[in-house]
């Protein structure tokens, strides 16, 4: 039955599929390159997560997660360096060839899903392999970024399938997706939460049937918060604090919400002060938020890498029709929860 949900779920059109497999083969021998060329930098999370599966392949598991409480990433290196044999340097980098060949894949997959074609996969290729940030910055090194991008855009697959199809195989793949790219980065907690409220924007649908998606959509997120719950209220020992890298989400919007109701203030009054001058002192506020929009707009353009920028101006008519509005909605939503969360980030 499982091995009929995946092969239904990504059944490709046959004029693209082998578009697709080109791209993921291509982005394997990219990675693999890149790897090979700058043969592993470490930086300091590097060491962290080196040191954490160092413990774990020893059998200090209880050490391992105490000096780092979000263990899948270095769980994982372990595990490829019991299967090949490799240190858990190249172990780790090798983990990377796969996950970024995942999030190509996923990728690719998406553009088809919007209503793209060939040409499209081709554009998109060209994007992902021409972003300086994730080909220069990210692959050389020993991050777990890599599994994020693979398994949230897996997510972001299965959740447009759901909007689109209102299957629940795909509501579930969406969430095992999303918890799996939560346990990399836990600021994609962010994404499991509200994404599905995506599910209350269809319009062709009535209240109660937008309700009855949303639930179905959140079901083992929902799951999953009562049975945290119930572990807080019934094991006194149990704090939630114990329950790895989870209270930072909340420590973040908190002091999000601190620099909204007070540093953003106080720090309009330094700019305005030491910065402007006395004359224009009073525009301090407006600086700041134009330095944080600057700033929002560097990080995006930075990221994306210049062929994108290049390619968003170009007047190109496109050849087939444009995305309907679903689809268009939906990205707009997602891009929206990213600028959201990239806010909340600076700002805490």
């Amino acid at each position: 039955m499982l091995t009929r949900l995946f092969s239904n779920t990504f059944k490709n059109p046959p004029n693209t599929k082998c578009v697709i497999w080109f791209v993921t083969l291509v982005s394997g021998l990219v990675a693999s390159w890149l790897i090979l060329l700058e043969g592993g930098r470490i930086g300091d999370d590097s060491v962290l997560y080196l040191e954490v599966a160092r413990l774990f392949s020893i059998g200090a598991w209880k050490d391992g997660i105490a000096l780092y409480h979000w263990p899948l990433y270095p769980a994982l290196i372990t595990l490829v360096h019991q299967l090949t044999g490799l240190n858990l340097q190249y172990s780790a980098l090798l983990l990377s060839v796969p996950l970024y060949m995942l999030a190509s894949y996923a990728f690719c997959r998406l553009i088809i899903e919007a209503g793209g074609h060939s040409k499209t996969l081709w554009a998109g290729a060209l994007l992902l392999f021409s972003c300086t940030y994730i080909t220069r910055d990210i692959l050389p090194m020993i991050m777990r970024d890599q599994g994020f991008w693979a398994f949230y855009l897996c997510s972001l697959l299965f959740l447009l399938r759901f909007y689109k199809q209102n299957r629940w195989q795909d509501s579930l793949l969406w969430q095992v997706c999303t918890i799996v790219a939560v346990l990399f980065r836990v600021e994609g907690i962010t994404y499991l939460m509200l994404l599905p409220f995506i599910m209350l924007t269809r319009t062709e649908c009535s209240l109660r049937e937008r309700v009855k998606h949303l639930a179905a959509a959140q079901s083992l997120t929902l799951l999953g918060a009562v049975t945290v719950i119930l572990g807080l209220l019934t094991i006194p020992s149990l704090k939630f604090s114990d329950l790895g890298r989870l209270d930072e989400s909340f420590t973040v919007l908190q002091r999000a919400y601190l620099q909204l109701s007070h540093g953003l203030i106080d720090k309009a009054h330094i700019i305005g002060d030491q910065v402007l001058g006395s004359f224009l002192s009073d525009y301090g506020m407006q600086g700041l938020i134009l330095t944080l929009i600057a700033i929002i707009i560097g990080k995006v353009a930075g990221a994306s890498g210049w062929p994108s920028l290049l390619l968003a101006c170009m007047p190109i008519k496109p050849d087939n029709p444009s995305p309907g509005t679903e689809v268009r909605r939906f990205f707009y939503w997602v891009m929206g929860l990213g600028l959201v969360n990239l806010c909340v980030i600076l700002l805490s």
